[in-house]
């Protein structure tokens, strides 16, 4: 059975012209014979975008939300009218008010909603400790270290309260891990705490290479210096296929797209990979 991610929502335009595109995020997984929406996107964009495409998402096994930034899950809430699927699966931190900071300004960044709101929709929510399997080859992992001193997660992200925040490191971000016989793909919404770290904490848990990474990974505001020695890491470590988006910035698409290391697919909205 071959596996597949469709991208609902993304900030770049496919051939496709008649769909919605925007900053934000939300694939379709057809994986391990399992159907995952993963991300929501900042509205009711890639509800829309399923139609166009003949999606049906009646008929999901989980929802994953990688965090709960805007742009990945305000939409979750439009899903909800529609009652299609009782599975959620987030971070431990998923309901901490989200903000960016700004001098003395802060500008909220979160979903749109709380904890209660999801549970009068009575859906069963699944917190990602460290891996929950959703079948016997598919995973959501989270509670991740930073390992590298050079992957610096913005200051400016925060959570909690007003007048009670901390800085916002997303060890709690949920990524996707789909396991091979002798290799790992991971499906990530952002990689806040830095894609080298993920990437390492995964193989070792699984005792296997990560050789496949799709999905933003936020160096959209690094330099080049930085986006280089990030991309020479991962091909080092054994990464041989990419397909970055969203956060990730032009530099890094167009980096990896000219590697001849690398196999590159291009995620748009509208567009349909192998993972």
């Amino acid at each position: 059975m071959l596996d597949y991610c469709t991208v609902l929502l993304e900030n770049h335009q496919s051939e496709l012209k008649s769909v919605i595109v925007k900053h934000g995020l939300s694939y379709l997984l057809q994986v391990d014979g399992k159907k995952i929406l993963f991300d929501c996107g900042p509205d009711a964009s890639f509800l829309y975008n399923a139609k166009l495409l003949n999606i049906d998402l009646s008929n999901l096994d989980y929802v994953v939300l990688s965090h709960s930034h805007y742009d990945h899950s305000a939409g979750y809430q439009f899903f909800l009218e529609n009652k299609y699927c009782k599975k959620l699966i987030i971070g431990k931190d998923f309901f901490k008010p989200k903000y960016a900071l700004n001098d003395e300004c802060f500008t909220y960044l979160g979903c749109g909603f709380d904890k209660s709101f999801v549970e009068e929709k009575n859906i069963d929510i699944t917190y990602v400790d460290k891996c929950v399997t959703l079948s016997k080859n598919l995973y959501a992992f989270s509670s991740f270290k930073k390992r590298h001193d050079f992957e610096v997660v913005p200051s400016r992200f925060v959570k909690g309260e007003l007048d009670n925040f901390e800085k916002d490191y997303f060890e709690d971000e949920v990524v996707i891990v789909k396991e091979y016989e002798d290799s790992l793909t991971v499906i990530v919404g952002c990689a806040h705490i830095g894609i080298l770290s993920i990437c390492e904490e995964i193989s070792e848990y699984f005792g296997k290479e990560v050789t496949k990474v799709l999905g933003g990974i936020h160096l959209n505001s690094n330099t080049k210096e930085y986006v280089d020695k990030v991309i020479e890491s991962l091909i080092s470590s054994g990464v041989k296929h990419a397909a970055f988006c969203h956060c990730s910035g032009d530099y890094v698409i167009n980096k990896c797209i000219s590697d001849e290391r690398l196999e590159y697919s291009e995620i748009a909205t509208g567009n349909t990979i192998r993972i």
